[in-house]
């Protein structure tokens, strides 16, 4: 893979919630200059091709997560997320300029709307996918849960003695905050 060389200080102006970090971490050149192509709203920025590597690293990154998922590795799907973000913000741009500049549609090739086509096929199959992981370990995650909740309530009981010294049990309350999300 190839490192890329451009660095957010070279884009346009950007808007406030850009992710600078996330666009200087992308490690394909391809997908760097589509994202600034989506960022520079320009009629020469529109074309289908930015919107096929983005949606094709897209499902790459998708994929990826739901592998994640897939191994219960949860605390690294947050690494991802960022880039998953800059992506999703450059289609969207680019979704934007496509509206701004109808008569791109008139430009686009027979090869590039298959291409686009397969794209969009092989990134819905992903996405569904890793929503069904997402929702496994989800479920997972809440047993998880409710197993270590039921654990510890159940565990704590102790022996008490009364003023005359019989034995009793108490069940203490315990209280435990565990966080459900995932």
């Amino acid at each position: 893979m190839q490192i890329h060389t451009l660095e957010a200080d070279d884009l346009p102006v950007m808007e406030e919630g850009f992710d600078s970090e996330a666009f200087d971490a992308l490690e394909d050149e391809d997908v760097a200059q589509a994202v600034l192509n989506a960022h520079q709203a320009t009629a020469d920025s529109v074309n289908v091709e930015n919107i096929i590597v983005l949606t094709a690293r897209l499902a790459q990154v998708l994929a990826e997560e739901a592998d994640l998922l897939a191994e219960m590795r949860l605390s690294t799907l947050n690494e991802l997320q960022r880039e998953k973000l800059l992506l999703l913000g450059a289609l969207e741009k680019q979704k934007k300029l496509f509206d701004r500049f109808p008569h791109k549609t008139h430009d686009i090739g027979m090869d590039e709307r298959e291409r686009l086509e397969q794209i969009i096929e092989i990134f819905e199959s992903i996405m569904r996918e890793n929503y069904r992981r997402l929702l496994v370990a989800k479920e997972v995650n809440r047993k998880v849960v409710e197993a270590i909740a039921d654990a510890v309530s159940g565990s704590h009981s102790q022996a008490l003695y009364d003023k005359h010294g019989m034995s009793g049990h108490s069940a203490d309350s315990l209280s435990v905050t565990l966080d459900k999300r995932i």
